[in-house]
């Protein structure tokens, strides 16, 4: 009998209930009813030592479509062992990290696994890692499977790796089709001068191009990574007020105040209010991440289904990419895991397979983190109602070998939590993009 608890503390914007129910079929549609051990990853461990025990594992993320699918694979894994009395506790807690924090270090309270969103990981690498447990996917010949930047994010200062990758998110530029026919603007846009040529003929209609949340450095990081520019150089140290970082920053500063056509808005990824404007067209497209649409756009705005298109980001000139990369988790397993060789299986199962990594795809669309699996049919083939049919897998895994590498310092956190503070204050004007830059590199020093 599967015993499983599914706590949910902040589901976005739909009532509880309503996103449970609709939950439950969903899952339905995945769960495998006799599922088999993958063959990519070796023999089925033995667990007969485990035989007629109640096993309790629990986990936290911060994402409620990380809990439908480790929901998925904890049924599939409990029919694996049936001699073995699961139960399972699966939390979505809207900002789990401190928690962890707190947990890990005052050794209690702290869950079995946990996914740490990759510019949280900053807080761990600083001491909090040591009480997690190192996964052994070099040993187990894993490690080379993924595409590499994903796991270098998760690699600590000791060289371990921590966590395994929630997906690979590139990031693109996603736009309303129906507008753009409306007003007559040709798709895809190709370079930043027809953006803006574009985003004034959006303008003179009382709409917005696009926007720049108040709080939050997603627009900026989505711009200049793309740009060669970054945040830190290879030896960690923040850069992020390079030529490159001011020539990004001005020119978002310059899309909102010289050309208007850029709406600073209120921030929040769980807060209504916060897409309010993409919702009721006031703006008509945005650069995100490849979760973006199944996390936030058809759960806030489900009626504008078919009216959005994906594209390539827009470049400046040639050598700028025409991808970049946001978010992310490490999904890891802590110190305080009764049974560390069940929960590293069970994260096997769920994360380390090539199985598992097109089924992810399928039920919640985030892009596979394997290198062969980005490739596969079902990714590449899938044809995406909300976009229109059209087959984003294939545009995203076309431009997941273009986006620039980056490194993650062990500071990231400090430095985005600064852009975070007083980034309205670069686009409002009361501070220069370099002064402003330099301002969050000495808070992040």
């Amino acid at each position: 009998m599967f015993a499983i608890t599914c706590i949910i503390t902040a589901i976005l914007c739909c009532p509880v209930g309503s996103v449970m129910a609709g939950e439950k079929e969903i899952i339905a549609q995945f769960v495998d009813e006799s599922p088999t051990w993958p063959a990519d990853l070796g023999d089925k461990p033995d667990f007969s030592e485990y035989h007629g025990k109640n096993i309790h594992i629990e986990m936290w993320f911060h994402d409620p479509l990380y809990v439908r699918f480790f929901t998925i694979t904890a049924q599939e894994f409990e029919k694996l062992y049936p001699e073995i009395n699961f139960s399972w506790t699966i939390t979505q807690l809207p900002d789990p990290w401190d928690k962890l924090v707190v947990s890990l270090v005052s050794g209690r309270g702290a869950p079995d696994i946990s996914g740490i969103e990759i510019s949280q990981w900053g807080k761990f690498w600083k001491g909090p890692y040591q009480h997690m447990m190192p996964l052994p996917v070099r040993e187990e010949g894993l490690y080379e499977k993924y595409i590499e930047d994903r796991m270098v994010a998760y690699t600590g200062p000791d060289g371990e790796v921590y966590g395994l990758p929630s997906d690979c998110p590139v990031v693109v530029y996603y736009y309303r089709q129906d507008v753009f026919d409306e007003l007559g603007i040709h798709a895809p846009i190709e370079t930043w001068d027809d953006f803006i040529e574009a985003g004034k003929k959006v303008r003179s209609t009382g709409r917005y191009m696009i926007g720049f949340g108040d709080n939050t450095m997603d627009q900026f990081w989505h711009l200049l990574l793309p740009r060669g520019g970054g945040y830190f150089d290879e030896q960690g140290n923040p850069i992020v007020n390079n030529e490159k970082g001011i020539e990004t920053l001005q020119f978002m500063v310059d899309l909102v105040q010289e050309h208007g056509i850029a709406k600073v808005t209120q921030s929040s990824a769980g807060d209504v209010a916060g897409h309010a404007p993409w919702k009721t067209g006031e703006i008509v497209s945005l650069t995100g991440a490849t979760w973006h649409p199944d996390y936030i756009m058809k759960i806030y705005y489900p009626e504008l289904s078919g009216r959005w298109r994906a594209q390539p980001m827009p470049v400046g000139d040639p050598s700028h990419a025409r991808a970049g990369s946001q978010g992310g988790t490490g999904m890891c397993i802590t110190n305080q895991c009764e049974y560390p060789d069940l929960a590293w299986a069970y994260l096997k199962y769920s994360y380390g397979s090539y199985e598992n990594q097109i089924k992810r795809w399928l039920s919640v669309h985030y892009l596979p983190s394997f290198k062969d699996a980005i490739f596969d049919p079902a990714v590449l083939e899938y044809e995406d109602p909300y976009f229109g049919n059209q087959r984003t897998g294939q545009m995203y895994a076309e431009l997941a070998a273009e986006v620039p590498p980056f490194t993650i310092g062990r500071d990231w956190t400090a430095l985005i939590t600064a852009v975070n503070d007083r980034i309205n204050e670069a686009y409002s004007g009361k501070m220069e993009p370099k002064e402003f830059l330099d301002w969050v590199v000495s808070r992040t020093r």
